[in-house]
């Protein structure tokens, strides 16, 4: 199967399926509803193609300019490609962006944090306060 990365200007074209992340409660209505936030420059989108575009996963980033941070929200894939290297290749197309921009560093928000410190041997610590 050849897949490649596409930088693209909607959620529209990302099965709903996709959205469905583990512990995490995705208002995928809302996101299609707010489809413009994927055309602000700030918001990176990426979209995993086949040779004949459909997706097959998605990875949404925004650059934060106040703390120079590129945050990554979700990366999705369909299940046949888990194991298969896809975070890797994220990570150093984000990287090359991060480099290029001189950003300060990659933030993943991820609901498998022993997964990408094994993977990227990535610092895992976070603080975060739900009220």
């Amino acid at each position: 199967m050849n897949l490649h990365w596409v930088r693209a200007k909607t959620f529209l074209k990302i099965p709903p399926h996709l959205f469905k992340v583990k512990g995490v409660n995705i208002r995928v209505d809302r996101i299609y509803a707010f489809d413009y936030i994927a055309q602000d420059p700030y918001n990176l989108l990426f979209l995993l193609e086949d040779e004949k575009g459909k997706v097959k996963g998605f990875c949404w980033s925004i650059i934060n300019p106040i703390d120079n941070v590129l945050h990554v929200n979700i990366l999705s894939v369909e299940k046949d490609l888990y194991n298969k290297g896809i975070v890797k290749q994220v990570y150093d197309m984000l990287k090359k962006i991060k480099d290029k921009l001189e950003l300060d560093k990659i933030e993943w928000r991820t609901t498998r944090p022993k997964a990408f410190k094994k993977l990227l041997g990535a610092k895992v610590s976070a603080t975060i306060m739900e009220v």
